[in-house]
């Protein structure tokens, strides 16, 4: 891990180890695959923003989600697991370049707000 990413990482409670899922990685979701060998948790969230339907899983029934941190909330899942830092790479690829990951404030149903990766579509401007 890059030392920018990892001093990031140890100031926002490592969300390196958190992933926010609205598609087609949740799941019972056609691309679970993807995150099935990875041992973590589910929990239910939310996040505020707007689904278009761009990006190459538009196509397939799974708009992209661009952060808009004024708009409507989105439910999604947060999956954590110590085992995503080593699969990064592996999930950009898949993702592919439609798709941006960033970090974003996901607030959990517990009440609680981590910071987790996000897929985010990237837009025409």
């Amino acid at each position: 891990m890059p030392l920018a990413e990892e001093e990031l990482d140890q100031r926002l409670d490592s969300p390196s180890t958190r992933l926010a899922v609205y598609g087609s990685l949740a799941p019972g979701e056609q691309n679970h695959w993807v995150l099935s060998d990875l041992t973590g948790a589910w929990s239910p969230g939310s996040v505020r923003g707007v689904l278009h339907a761009e990006g190459w899983g538009a196509s397939e029934g799974f708009p992209g989600m661009e952060w808009i941190p004024t708009a409507g909330e989105l439910p999604l899942l947060v999956f954590t697991s110590d085992d995503l830092p080593r699969h990064w790479t592996r999930i950009d690829a898949f993702e592919g370049g439609d798709y941006s990951r960033i970090l974003i404030p996901v607030d959990l149903h517990t009440g609680d707000v981590v910071v987790a990766n996000i897929y985010e579509v990237k837009r025409e401007p």
